[in-house]
Formats: structure tokens, sequence, C-alpha cells
């Protein structure tokens, strides 16, 4: 906690009123980053383009690769899938935006994930046209 206050220039005080532990912030971190990708997915025209562009978003996370750099055990835990209340919103914030079931929903959580590690590397012209 002390080096993320440190690094984010704000005080050791105020970061602890708002987060007991990296775990919190992690958490708060996840949940901004749900609702700005499924920003993103939504702003696309095709359910095909916004699978692209979660993809490379993810891989080019540059918060999550500092996450993964410094506390690789917190990257570990927060990928592996569950039945969690967090993964549950995920699973549903999914359907919604690529109005997909609730199994397709599961394939593309886990297809996701695997992008952090290893993206798609076609260019954008694949996507198809109009």
């Amino acid at each position: 906690m002390i080096t993320i206050a440190d690094r984010s220039r704000v005080a050791r005080a105020t970061l602890y009123n708002h987060f007991r532990d990296k775990e919190e912030i992690l958490h708060a971190l996840f949940d901004s980053e749900i609702a700005r990708m499924s920003e993103l997915a939504k702003g696309a025209s095709h359910r095909t383009e916004a699978l692209y562009l979660l993809s490379r978003d993810i891989f080019d996370n540059s918060a999550l690769r500092k996450v993964a750099e410094l506390e690789p055990h917190l990257i570990a835990r927060m990928v592996t899938i569950s039945e969690s209340e967090k993964w549950s919103e995920v699973r549903k914030t999914l359907q919604s935006v690529l109005y997909c079931s609730r199994e397709s929903g599961e394939l593309v959580l886990r297809w996701l994930l695997s992008q952090f590690f290893s993206p798609i590397s076609l260019p954008f012209r694949w996507l198809p046209q109009g």
C-alpha cells in the first residue's frame, strides 16, 4: 500500500481512507475496467469488432500490465474464474453487451482472459466491412 501511495502521489492516509488493502484497490480497478470496457464494446458496430476491441484493450492495458509486473500473485488470483459475485457481474455484462447466451458469454469470458497473455494478432482489416 505504501508503494501504491508513493507512486500515485497520494497521501498514505488518504489511500487507507478509501481502501483497506491492495486487493480492495484491485477490485475497484476491476470495477472501473468492467464499466469502461463495456462502453468500448457497446460502441462497436458488430460483435466481431467488439471482441477485437476488447481483446486489444485487454492486452494493451498498462494498468493491468503494471499490476502483473509488481504483484503477479494478485493477477493470478484475479484471472481465476469462479462463481463469485464479481465474475457473475462480468458474465452478465458480456451477455448484455454481446447479446449472447450464458454459455456463449462464458466462452467469451474465458477467451478474453486468454487475451491478457496472448492477444490475437490479425490486423483490423479481417473484420467484416459495413
